[in-house]
């Protein structure tokens, strides 16, 4: 059953998601004093799942270790794909947390945090031209996340494909995650 309020559902390429559910699951993480979900415009999922925190004093957490703890509970489509990491939770008068803020303040941090290295050989700028044109984006650089970019398991294909093609080496499937 979902539970909530049916406006705050995530639908994650049509697995629908209760933020309430990843909280609690985020909230039994001892580093953690207060989590909210939120959903996070997908190209091709429609929604991803991103989650803010207010850390306990003197605490640290990771986005891996947050989604090795939340996976241990709940399936997988269900663990959040970004991490903000806040002082304190955007609330309306009533004190209820402003999920949509986060959802704006997170667009905003990945999009002021994308300066990663340039390609430095040729086979290098090759791929990432193949990347972007896959995810029609301008460039990418070499530590871009491709889910977050908008990549999703057919466009991943497509891009294996095209990588195949351009070196002439069979990419094994074992590798490809």
């Amino acid at each position: 059953f979902l539970t909530g309020r049916s406006k705050d559902i995530i639908n994650r390429g049509g697995e629908k998601i209760a933020p309430q559910e990843v909280d609690e699951a985020a909230l039994s993480h001892p580093a953690i004093l207060e989590a909210a979900c939120f959903p996070v415009a997908h190209p091709s999922l429609g929604e991803e799942i991103g989650i803010a925190v207010v850390l306990c004093d003197g605490e640290t957490v990771t986005l891996t270790e947050l989604k090795d703890h939340i996976g241990a509970t709940l399936a997988p489509f269900k663990v959040p794909r970004h991490l903000l990491i806040v002082a304190e939770m955007p609330r309306n008068p009533v004190g209820k947390v402003l999920r949509s803020a986060l959802s704006e303040s997170l667009t905003q941090q990945l999009r002021s945090t994308s300066n990663t290295p340039s390609p430095a050989n040729p086979l290098e700028a090759a791929v990432a031209t193949l990347w972007a044109e896959e995810l029609d984006l301008p460039q990418v650089g070499l530590d871009e996340d491709f889910a977050t970019l908008g990549g999703d398991s057919l466009s991943s294909m497509r891009l294996v494909l095209a990588v195949e093609r351009l070196t002439g080496l069979r990419i094994p499937d074992d590798v490809i995650s």
